[in-house]
């Protein structure tokens, strides 16, 4: 498809990766990730059962991870999160994925 737009991971959203659903995916490896030194990230017991959430918020950075092929206008939206926010989580990710979570 011509026209389409260039997504964070560079894929054009106008090329469609998964037919099924009809949605540009970047195919995103899952890599541990330590959260604790992130300002925005807490883990509160009980509160998803202790899985690091966004402050606050019932939105896990794993959530954002999962669509991270769009558009971090879209994930603000989709999310109801401050572009911002989006943005120091995804960047945050970026500088931090070589590091293994901790052992729980």
């Amino acid at each position: 498809m011509d026209g389409g737009v260039e997504t964070r991971n560079g894929l054009d959203r106008g090329s469609r990766e998964d037919e099924q659903t009809g949605m540009a995916h970047g195919k995103v490896e899952e890599k541990a990730v330590d959260w604790t030194d992130c300002p925005l990230i807490e883990q509160v017991p009980g509160k998803l059962s202790g899985a690091p959430v966004i402050r606050h918020l019932r939105v896990r950075p794993d959530d954002l991870l999962a669509d991270q092929g769009e558009r971090e206008e879209w994930l603000a939206e989709a999310y109801r999160l401050p572009l911002d926010t989006v943005h120091q989580v995804l960047a945050f990710y970026d500088q931090h994925e070589e590091q293994p979570a901790p052992a729980v």
